[in-house]
């Protein structure tokens, strides 16, 4: 009896939580809808138009932030595209360029270096048009690891990538985005922010950085016009997630993006993605209603994972130093 108590009390549970993620998906799709109430919705009255002529994103050669840049480009747009490889830059741009008749520019810089890359980005990008930044540049490191296990380096690129990126980035673009009295800026963050990450907590804390900054620094612009929102989303089937095949929990980025977009002007803070609003609520609902429990449950199977990655990297290391006395 008392099992089947329990097993009715889950179902409800999971009934709860499912209506809640649908009743926030209903409540967006009529955000999206009404023009009088958010009258910075891209979706409404072509306002495509108030995102600028130009728009820069970073990262933007793979994943989220290639298809950021894909989709605004078949709006019209035109690209700044930043990230360091030149001739994957090179090969974007003129796939953009041919398939939409749109202007591109490259910018090969290394988001990981420190602030000596920012001049050259400001020189870059004086005198356009810019109405529209896509942060999404970012990194995590290989494994799951204590803070004390990685190196200084690793941690210091790090920061640099994914704090000092969107910092610098907002501080170079926000004065002409005021002079012009409009702007959108996405900040591409992670749900690691939202709940606890061992073994990840140097990049999960860097997520909840941008969380942050994204939100204050959005009150602060707003009323200039300017809309600035943070994206939390899970899991997105990409090279740097290391999944390959999309899912119902794990879109592909042309999926995630195309809800992602349809947010901007609407939600300061999403997960971009229906089933995504579902992993947050459910997320947070663990951690209200079993607390440590939860967190517990999450150092064991971070650290499960670190051990098989650590056991998987020093066989890899055996069988390469072997392969090479041969």
């Amino acid at each position: 009896m008392y099992v089947l108590l329990v097993f009715i009390f889950v179902l409800y549970v999971i009934y709860r939580i499912t209506k809640v993620a649908i009743s926030e998906q209903i409540r967006d799709h009529a955000q999206l809808t009404d023009s009088s109430s958010y009258p910075n919705n891209i979706n409404n009255n072509n306002n495509y138009n108030k995102l600028g002529p130009w728009a820069v994103v970073t990262g933007a050669t793979d994943g989220i932030g290639k298809e950021y840049a894909t989709q605004l480009a078949a709006q019209g747009i035109n690209i700044v595209l930043i990230s360091r490889t030149e001739v994957k830059l090179g090969n974007l741009a003129t796939e953009l360029n041919s398939k939409y008749g749109i202007q591109v520019r490259t910018v090969a810089v290394d988001f990981t270096s420190g602030p000596e890359i920012y001049p050259q980005l400001q020189l870059a990008l004086e005198g356009l048009d810019i109405g529209t930044l896509v942060n999404n540049v970012g990194m995590t490191y290989d494994n799951p690891s204590y803070l004390h296990e990685l190196d200084d380096l690793t941690c210091v690129k790090l920061l640099n990538c994914n704090i000092l990126s969107a910092t610098m980035m907002m501080k170079l673009l926000l004065p002409s985005m005021v002079r012009r009295g409009r702007g959108y800026i996405v900040n591409v963050g992670s749900m690691a922010s939202e709940v606890s990450f061992p073994f990840l907590s140097l990049y999960a804390a860097t997520k909840a950085f941008l969380d942050k900054i994204s939100h204050d620094v959005g009150l602060e612009y707003g009323r200039h016009g300017i809309f600035i929102q943070s994206l939390v989303p899970a899991c997105v089937a990409t090279k740097m997630s290391h999944i390959k095949k999309p899912s119902f929990f794990a879109p592909g980025t042309e999926e995630f993006v195309r809800s992602a977009i349809a947010s901007l002007g609407v939600s300061k803070r999403t997960p971009g993605y229906y089933s995504h609003k579902i992993q947050l609520v459910w997320f947070r609902f663990l951690r209200i209603c079993f607390g440590s429990l939860f967190e517990k449950y999450n150092v064991t199977v971070m650290n499960r994972w670190r051990m098989i990655a650590k056991a998987k990297q020093e066989r890899d290391s055996f069988l390469s130093v072997n392969n090479g006395s041969k």
